[in-house]
């Protein structure tokens, strides 16, 4: 299962550039969502896991269409993939055979609750689109995942309508098949009946707009990626009614009962991927002492920027906010008590009001690297209170301050006392030259910007520079970053990661061919130049806050292991080595869990043989291998017996390194199977004999 595993999640890990909503493109492999655009009205949430291949290798309408939409590069997945799926490993393992090589859409889920209905009403629906043309397969493969499943009961099999049903201890799972558009839905919960499923299927009808469309619009726009989005004005009731009194108050007043929805996923979207939490909530309870978030991002760099970070605090809002929240709920105690005193004590000793000093600052504190240096820029509010401070910092700090000009600008200098001078204890003479050792800050002031740097060279030729770059520009049309009302922000690039990732998805095809003996043509397929990938990729994370979304979000091209793979470019060589560590031990694991699989395959062909013979012979008692006329061995198997007791049968392998054997049980009085490992390391089984 090993190999299997790192395939599966490989899938999954390694997704190469795509982003926008394509269109239904029968030529492609794997097909967008299309549940999400016929939403029943009753859905008060709604569930997308992706297709393995549908994340990694779907054009999602970016720098890889080329590439990826290309007929030679569809056709080679199809052949991997039909070369894939004759693996004997997935032959005995149905679920993973159906979500890597049958999967031919996302996996797509409602939860439906009509207004009135309790939630124990509820029903859940399912929809995926798999490759399978008959009633008769679709059995068949049923039939592969009940075998598998001890929890699942097959209790009709598919009807020549394309009808059937599962039976749990709990729950009912009826199943619909439509072989015409390869559609397989199920509907599951304690409501679940045929004329339920019936009537919700007819209301399938094609939708334009729901509320949903704008959050997922923000997280996953391919329709190819993971999305959960729930419906709070529908959750939150239910789950408030069940809560007491003072906890329903609690929520009341944090504004929580106010949210409308939430949506989270792992996606593509403006260009970029994402792994995004969207609250859609109004300003209500705590948030309402939240100051509006505005950002301008006014500035420019020399040359491309290599790293932005930004923090936006309203300091002067904010402390307004805090002071009336105080006197609400905190005037009585000794903690306000004490900031009132604190307050006093600061106009006091420094002549200007805690609250002039904060109103000086804008909410804007950037750090900004580029071509000439490192920056820490502060929005300027009100210059003539910023003045004030830096006259009180000379009379009241002992600082000196002074400005130069040169190159057509006013630079600022301000040096500040050591530290070692502030204290009342001396120091020892040895170190007594510390307190010579003043601080000193350099700036400029530029479109409402105090800009600072550590030495005032970087500020000359950030100046001098003739390629300046609007940062706003920058983080909107290059780093894909909404930036209006983002509270914390980070955006940065990693050279050359969009190729390097490119390449090792052409390497990671080659692989697959390999294994599945389907040999990739890469000839056929177009380098990053004639792909027209970007020179560096895009990374970024920030927390934003506007009148009705709260969201955090992590931006990268594809992946967030490329944020690894991007700090250790310089380490490939290393990287791989770990790579093939865990590889190589992974495909000898796979090796011997495929030799496994051909003995369970022999195994459980016997169930049904042996279980006619039974009958027939009006016994309990299971027959000889021989006697049922089955095979004795395989490839890798070098024999299969019935056990002395009589119990069941056992496989036994050729390898040595296969030492043990496994075991198919029967119990007479349940009339059930059950398979297991006798002395053989566990991680060769499959979950279902573990």
């Amino acid at each position: 299962m090993k190999k299997i595993t790192l395939l599966f999640l490989s899938f999954y890990l390694f997704p190469v550039w795509l982003n926008a909503a394509p269109a239904t493109n029968t030529a492609y492999l794997i097909q967008p969502a299309s549940l999400r655009t016929q939403l029943p009205a009753d859905s008060i949430a709604y569930l997308r896991i992706p297709a393995p291949l549908g994340l990694m290798s779907m054009p999602k309408g970016n720098a890889l269409d080329k590439a990826l939409a290309s007929a030679a590069h569809q056709q080679q997945l199809k052949q991997l993939v039909e070369s894939l799926d004759k693996q004997t490993l997935l032959q005995s393992e149905p679920l993973l055979r159906l979500l890597l090589t049958q999967l031919r859409s996302p996996l797509e889920m409602a939860v439906l609750l009509p207004p009135a209905a309790p939630p124990t009403m509820a029903n859940i629906l399912a929809r995926m689109q798999v490759k399978i043309s008959s009633v008769e397969e679709a059995n068949q493969l049923l039939q592969a995942i009940v075998d598998q499943e001890p929890a699942l009961q097959l209790a009709e099999a598919f009807d020549k309508q394309g009808r059937a049903l599962l039976k749990t201890d709990s729950l009912p799972i009826l199943l619909r098949y439509q072989p015409k558009q390869q559609y397989l839905y199920v509907l599951s919960g304690v409501a679940a009946t045929p004329t339920a499923f019936d009537e919700i299927l007819a209301t399938l009808k094609p939708i334009t707009e729901h509320p949903m469309y704008a959050l997922e619009q923000a997280i996953d726009s391919s329709y190819q990626g993971l999305f959960v989005w729930v419906d709070m004005q529908r959750v939150l009731p239910m789950v408030s009614a069940s809560m007491p009194p003072q906890e329903q108050a609690q929520l009341q007043q944090m504004g929580l009962l106010e949210t409308k929805a939430i949506a989270l996923g792992y996606g593509f979207s403006n260009h970029k991927g994402r792994l995004k939490l969207l609250v859609d909530a109004p300003k209500a309870g705590l948030r309402t002492l939240v100051p509006k978030i505005k950002n301008e991002f006014a500035l420019y760099s020399a040359g491309k920027p290599g790293v932005v970070a930004s923090l936006n605090l309203p300091l002067a809002q904010l402390q307004q906010s805090f002071e009336r929240f105080g006197k609400e709920n905190m005037a009585q105690s000794g903690d306000w008590q004490d900031y009132l005193e604190f307050k006093q004590d600061y106009q006091k000793n420094l002549g200007i009001s805690l609250e002039e000093t904060l109103q000086a600052f804008g909410s804007e504190m950037i750090f900004f690297t580029d071509e000439a240096g490192e920056f820490i820029a502060i929005k300027l509010a009100d210059a003539k209170k910023w003045q004030q401070l830096l006259d009180i910092f000379v009379k009241k700090g002992n600082a000196i301050y002074q400005t130069h000009r040169a190159h057509g600008q006013t630079w600022h200098h301000l040096q500040i006392p050591s530290f070692f001078e502030m204290i009342d204890e001396p120091l020892d003479s040895d170190i007594s030259w510390l307190a010579d050792i003043k601080g000193h800050s350099y700036w400029v002031e530029e479109n409402g910007y105090l800009i600072f740097a550590q030495v005032p060279q970087a500020l000359y030729d950030r100046q001098a520079s003739s390629d300046h770059v609007l940062l706003k520009d920058w983080l909107e049309q290059e780093q894909r970053q909404e930036i209006d009302h983002s509270l914390l922000l980070l955006s940065t690039q990693f050279d050359k990661t969009p190729r390097y990732l490119y390449y090792f998805y052409l390497q990671f095809l080659n692989v697959i061919g390999d294994l599945t003996h389907s040999p990739v043509d890469l000839f056929t397929l177009p380098s990053a130049r004639e792909a027209g990938l970007p020179q560096a990729g895009s990374y970024g994370l920030q927390f934003s806050m506007s009148d009705n979304l709260i969201g955090a979000e992590l931006v990268f091209e594809n992946n967030p292991l490329e944020i690894i793979l991007g700090m250790y470019q310089g380490n490939t060589i290393a990287l791989v080595g770990v790579m093939a560590a865990v590889a190589i031990p992974a495909y000898s694991d796979y090796l011997n869990r495929s030799k496994v699989a051909e003995g369970l395959g022999l195994l459980y062909r016997l169930k049904t043989p042996a279980e006619e013979f039974m009958l027939a012979k009006k016994s309990n008692k299971l027959p000889s291998v021989e006697e049922i006329g089955a095979k004795t061995s395989g490839k890798y198997v070098s024999q299969i017996y019935l056990l002395e007791n009589g119990s069941g049968y056992a496989a036994e392998f050729y390898d040595s390194a296969l030492s043990g054997r496994v075991i198919l049980s029967y119990d007479p009085e349940q009339q059930t199977w059950d398979c297991f490992g006798d002395d053989m390391k566990p991680s060769f089984l499959p979950k279902s004999c573990k």
